[in-house]
């Protein structure tokens, strides 16, 4: 028979057990709520292992989690997924961002702090264009040298206390088209050269959350398609022969 002492031991490490998997199990992240001006409403949760930006409306997630941090995008209604062997090569999902600044990427676009803020209860860093990118952009613009759409100036919002892994903040940026941040990215809007006022990314709500693995996990038995274009295809339907239409209209 065990002795107390022994019964007492076999306890703490049955508990220290507990506490480890339940710590391994649920990992201390955020969950917020933000809306694109090109991407519509997400959901996005964020560990120091593992990030997450589900649409709301059409279906489409992207996941990727260390440590290889490969990044897979995947549509819940179509059964579709594809892929991307790093943050660094994820390339967003779409190019209307590039229609609205006239083709110009934001990712590396100038920032300094100015300030801090609140954004919806979140304490906040501003970030803004120097002046010297800012005279840089008006002068272009007086040579016509500088699309009307460009980013003369713009402002940042990031959260002061949030603080990403540099991949996960790489596949956000890259999602949203915002310039890369390792603070969590929660307001960017910009002005043109032609004096229109963008908001690209706005955040309602941030709030910090227990997440698990499973919260991250990759859809099995899901269609793999080549490219994120490829995630909302829908079969065409078919219309009725020429020959029937225009017998049709002979009829009329």
């Amino acid at each position: 028979m065990w002795s107390s002492k022994n019964i007492s031991f076999t306890l703490v490490l049955l508990a220290c057990f507990t506490l480890s998997a339940s710590k391994a199990q649920a990992d201390d992240g955020y969950s917020s709520y933000q809306t694109s001006s090109t991407m519509g409403d997400q959901d996005t949760y964020v560990t120091n292992s593992a990030v997450k930006i589900a649409d709301r409306s059409h279906g489409t997630v992207v996941v990727a989690t260390a440590p290889t941090w490969k990044v897979y995008a995947y549509n819940t209604r179509t059964k579709r997924i594809c892929s991307f062997t790093s943050p660094k090569t994820f390339t967003g999902l779409g190019n209307k961002l590039a229609t609205v600044t006239g083709g110009v990427t934001l990712f590396n676009i100038p920032l300094k702090q100015t300030g801090k803020t609140v954004l919806h209860g979140i304490s906040s860093l501003e970030l803004q264009t120097p002046k010297s990118f800012v005279d840089k952009q008006i002068k272009d613009k007086e040579h016509e040298s500088a699309d009307p759409r460009f980013v003369q100036s713009a402002q940042m919002l990031v959260a002061e206390k949030v603080t990403l892994p540099l991949e996960a903040a790489t596949v956000i940026s890259r999602f949203y088209g915002v310039p890369m941040q390792r603070l969590m990215p929660l307001q960017f809007k910009y002005i043109s050269c032609r004096g229109d006022l963008n908001t690209i990314l706005l955040t309602s709500d941030l709030k910090p959350v227990k997440l698990e693995a499973a919260d991250f996990e990759i859809p099995k038995n899901y269609k793999t398609v080549t490219d994120f274009t490829k995630l909302e295809d829908r079969p065409l339907i078919k219309g009725p022969p020429t020959r029937k239409i225009i017998e049709t209209i002979k009829k009329i």
